[in-house]
């Protein structure tokens, strides 16, 4: 069976971008994680030491979102990075970053970047 544990539309202050107004004055970014896990039919997860946790999820998230960079492309493969080390029983990670308004470039809409691994 496959075992998915997800963190959809967390909202983070943080400054990244190219661009130094960028880097002062910060933005809203949009984080989504998806850890797939793959199990034995018969697994029962029964305690937190046998799930994933989302709280170090959100942990690592935070602590790479206060790093700032030029490209949300290298916060989104430090996070993937993290959570591997972390989860190192997933099958597979996820780890989407959103960028509205994308340092005032884009008149709508959002720019997005997406890895797993």
């Amino acid at each position: 069976m496959i075992y998915e544990t997800c963190l959809n539309g967390i909202k983070i202050f943080a400054y990244h971008g190219l661009y130094e107004a960028e880097r002062i004055l910060g933005a809203e970014f949009i984080v989504d994680v998806k850890v797939i896990q793959h199990l034995d039919d018969d697994k029962v997860i029964l305690t937190i030491e046998q799930a994933v946790n989302y709280e170090k999820i959100y942990t690592i998230i935070l602590d790479q979102m206060k790093v700032t960079e030029n490209l949300i492309e290298t916060v989104a493969q430090r996070i993937l990075s993290k959570l591997k080390l972390e989860f190192e029983q997933a099958s597979n990670i996820h780890v989407t970053i959103h960028k509205p308004n994308a340092g005032g470039l884009l008149p709508s809409g959002q720019a997005t970047v997406r890895f797993q691994g």
